[in-house]
């Protein structure tokens, strides 16, 4: 009961303070009444009761002063003292204020913005209740080198036998075309195709209309769709009658039975789900994804030894594996996870410049105010009252920029949303309560972090020269000169460790677009032709079809060749299945469960620049049973030259025998490449739904609509569908590289900014400690030339000196980039010397201002003021 009472007593205390003061200086009062009193009564004159009464009490103000102490809100009233004292303080100096808080809100938003990607994909990927207890059943083939696919008799078995997950439901991630193609453009849309149950497993319901129903998924149901809240104020302008409506999907009518929340994503795809149909009339031997949750108490290792119990390797051959779940955070690419952690370290130096130079000015205003912490030493104010004092005002300024820094936060992640390259893992990145709880504690941390200097230096007992010396002598101390200019060398070695890993980055890159990748990208481009009319259902006619579609292509004027295949290179087909070679021995180790191919027509070595080393190329139209590999193969398991005659197969299918050989594709910074293994297989004479692979030194943008518009007066009854180039898959393949670039390297200029600014900042307030020992100097001869050096051979130093520091920063940099570098070295001499070059040309201009005004000095002004 002590303990409640002390409680109540300390928050009436905090929250009634007038009332309790009030009350305390009436009860001392009446104490000192009563026992003046009692002395009247024994004899004594009423002044000297009065006088008496007081010696014997000890001091009223020290009275009050202890049972202040007693009710345990001291240290809260002298805070909020040094608060109300730190706000007098900015007013009076508000460019000193304005300047720190941008400086703050200039580090901490963009590591706010970084964070908030952090938290969605790698703490909280889903935002819904129990997201990291979702999971996703995976399925690959090839020893985990591509994915595959389960049959729904499989996600059946697994939710009659599963223990370890509850909630099991089938999903299909679909991509539908939206618009009636007869009545006006259509445009491509992602979705999700659910089962009954979906949206109540998420934990979130339409926010008008209704949830997906069993009756919708039976083959003969009338096709329904929800729409994302984005999708319905776009289409029908946030209006409730969209309810009953219907949209075109894919040449189809669905129906709009629903919208859901605007934080509503699919799971495992949020962010790029627009639209979610039901999924209706799924036989037991069709592929199928499903999601499911865990159950309390189990991980995910449980459920994969569950799955392996359950679904054991079916044959020998290894194509088909075991199949897993794993959670969002589990799916999230090594390399984007690198790509992530590598730009939330470039932002954290950012912070940490901006830090060093607000501490910067903060250790320059707090030595001009040594003398007035002095006196209130000798007046009595204790040293930690004192550092309590600077903490609060660095505190205070940095809440105020970590504020601020929520704007700078939210428009660097309205840009990251708009990276190609990333938006689709990013894409549902926001602001989430945890991330301003990440932002006011970074703004607390950074707040007692560029404190802690300046309120070392006025806790420092330096009373006696403080009171003799004027304050800016106190201010240009030897010991407040060398922590600047230990701040700016720090600040420069931050920033050599972001120019150079942009700079290796800008190499890469350059390296990457240099580099022979075996083909001719340029100018290679394909249209996908779908032969899906039933006229199309003989082969004697789909060959005819897309003989008359080659010749009339070929006849479009700036297409110099064309052939069908299967994709545009670098893309291609994955083989599945271990490889048999005849005469060899091949190892599991040797990782030939997969492999690439390229299938298509045999002139398919002429339209792409890929040059036959020996033999020939395969026969028109043959059954497969001739092959073309790459040189790298060849030299790998034929080391005698004598690959050309020899025999492979794929899990025990038919022998194919290698007729030629053709040289090596590799494509710098494409992600996930198999191996070093490439086959050409001939695509037949009548595929259904080919690529038109063509040639042409037009850009596609003016060849497509002549080749397409070909195709159809070849054949109206063909289709076609996406159009692609091969520079673009390139350029694709090194997404990750020029995203990385595009987000090191803003931060990099971001940072030579910061560090200008530091640099300047320091070098004139140098000069304006310095103008009595300038002025003594031109008295005594030297020329204005002479000071400009002086003042500018300062900043060079400050500039070596962190160049010196940063280049070991660069090399650990340069390390933690090596899986995205290509052709260049971790310390690269050409990058470095590169970094050097532009900081010293940004010291000087950072400086020249500060030296220009010292060469102007007057020195019979200056002598004459001293």
């Amino acid at each position: 009961m002590l303990i409640v009472d002390q409680a109540r007593m300390w928050l009436r205390a905090l929250l009634k303070r007038g009332r309790v003061e009030s009350e305390m200086e009436k009860e001392m009062r009446l104490h000192l009444e009563l026992e003046a009193q009692h002395r009247i009564e024994h004899g004594m004159s009423p002044r000297e009761a009065r006088r008496t009464a007081m010696v014997a009490f000890g001091g009223v103000e020290r009275a009050k002063e202890s049972v202040r102490d007693e009710r345990l809100t001291r240290w809260l009233e002298e805070l909020t003292s040094d608060f109300e004292l730190a706000l007098r303080g900015f007013r009076r100096q508000p460019a000193y204020t304005i300047g720190i808080i941008t400086l703050i809100a200039l580090g901490i938003g963009p590591n706010a913005a970084i964070f908030s990607v952090v938290n969605h994909t790698l703490l909280s990927p889903i935002p819904f209740r129990d997201g990291n207890r979702m999971v996703t059943l995976s399925a690959t083939a090839g020893g985990g080198r591509i994915l595959s696919a389960r049959t729904k008799a499989d996600v059946d078995l697994w939710r009659a036998r599963a223990r370890t997950v509850e909630s099991i439901t089938l999903v299909d991630p679909r991509q539908y075309t939206l618009g009636d193609t007869a009545h006006g453009p259509t445009e491509r849309v992602r979705g999700v195709a659910f089962g009954p149950g979906a949206t109540t497993f998420t934990g979130l319901h339409p926010l008008i209309g209704r949830d997906i129903a069993p009756s919708d998924t039976l083959a003969s149901a009338q096709p329904v769709v929800l729409l994302s809240y984005a999708l319905w104020q776009r289409l029908f302008g946030g209006q409730a009658d969209a309810i009953g409506k219907s949209v075109v999907l894919n040449q189809l009518s669905y129906t709009v039975i629903g919208v859901m929340p605007e934080r509503f994503a699919g799971p495992f795809w949020a962010g790029s789900s627009q639209l979610f149909t039901a999924l209706r009339g799924v036989r037991p031997d069709h592929a199928a994804d499903a999601i499911a949750k865990l159950r309390p108490g189990a991980s995910v290792a449980d459920a994969n030894r569950e799955l392996a119990a359950m679904f054991p390797k079916r044959d020998a051959s290894k194509s088909e594996d075991v199949p897993f779940v794993e959670r969002a955070i589990d799916r999230v690419g090594a390399s984007s996870k690198r790509t992530i952690y590598l730009i939330f370290g470039a932002v954290s130096l950012v912070l940490l410049i901006a830090c060093a130079n607000v501490a910067n000015l903060m250790v320059a205003r707090a030595w001009t105010r040594q003398r007035e912490f002095t006196i209130r030493s000798a007046m009595g104010a204790r040293r930690g009252r004192l550092m309590r004092h600077v903490l609060v005002e660095s505190v205070t300024l940095s809440l105020c920029g970590g504020t601020l820094g929520i704007a700078f936060a939210f428009g660097t992640l309205a840009l990251l949303n708009r990276v190609p390259e990333l938006a689709w893992q990013i894409g549902g990145a926001r602001m989430e309560p945890i991330v301003l709880v990440w932002v006011f504690s970074l703004a607390t941390a950074t707040g007692v972090l560029f404190g802690i200097a300046p309120a070392l230096f006025v806790s420092a007992t330096r009373q006696t020269d403080a009171l003799k010396a004027g304050s800016s002598s106190v201010a240009g101390h030897p010991s407040s000169r060398r922590l600047r200019a230990g701040l700016v060398i720090g600040e420069i070695a931050l920033s050599v460790v972001l120019l150079v890993s942009s700079g290796l980055l800008i190499r890469t890159i350059s390296a990457m677009q240099r580099a022979d990748m075996g083909f001719q990208p340029a100018g290679l481009y394909g249209v996908e032709v779908l032969l899906r009319d039933t006229s199309f259902s003989d082969s004697t006619a789909r060959h005819a079809a897309l003989q008359l579609v080659l010749d009339r292509v070929r006849a479009v004027p700036g297409v110099r060749a064309a052939t069908y295949s299967i994709g545009v290179p670098p893309d291609g087909v994955i083989g599945v299945g271990q490889l048999e070679i005849e005469g060899a021995s091949v190892l599991e180790a040797d990782s030939l469960a997969t492999s690439n191919l390229s299938v298509a027509w045999p002139n398919v070595f002429a339209v792409l620049g890929v040059h036959i080393l020996r033999g020939r190329a395969f026969n028109a139209y043959s059954d497969q049973s001739e092959i073309v590999v790459n040189d790298g193969f060849a030299r790998r398991f034929f080391p005698g030259g004598k690959a050309v005659g020899g025999r492979i197969r794929r899990s025990g299918g038919p022998w194919a025998t290698i007729v030629g050989i053709a040289n090596d594709i590799e494509v710098p910074g494409a992600p996930n490449r198999i191996n070093a293994t490439h086959f050409y297989l001939a695509l037949g004479a009548a595929p259904k739904s080919p690529t038109l692979l063509f040639r042409s030194d037009l850009p596609l943008a003016r060849v497509a609509p002549v080749v397409t518009e070909a195709i159809r007066t070849a054949n109206p009854r063909i289709k076609f569908g996406r159009t692609s180039a091969a520079d673009d898959l390139v350029a694709g393949a090194r997404g990750l590289q020029r995203f990385t670039l595009r987000m090191i390297g803003a931060f990099a200029v971001l940072a030579l900014i910061l560090v200008a600014f530091g640099l300047h900042a320091t070098i004139a307030y140098t000069v304006s400690q310095r103008t009595r020992e300038l002025g003594i100097r031109m008295v005594l001869g030297a020329q204005s030339h002479n000071v400009m050096e002086l003042v500018l051979g300062q900043a060079i130093k400050l500039t070596a000196a962190g160049l010196i520091v940063g280049v070991y920063g660069g090399f650990l940099a340069g390390r933690s980039l090596r899986a995205l570098l290509f052709h260049v070295a971790p310390l690269d001499p050409l990058s470095i010397c590169a970094v050097g070059i532009i900081l010293v040309a940004v010291s000087l201009i950072a400086s020249y201002a500060p030296a220009q005004r010292a060469a102007n000095v007057d020195p019979a002004e200056t002598l004459r003021a001293e």
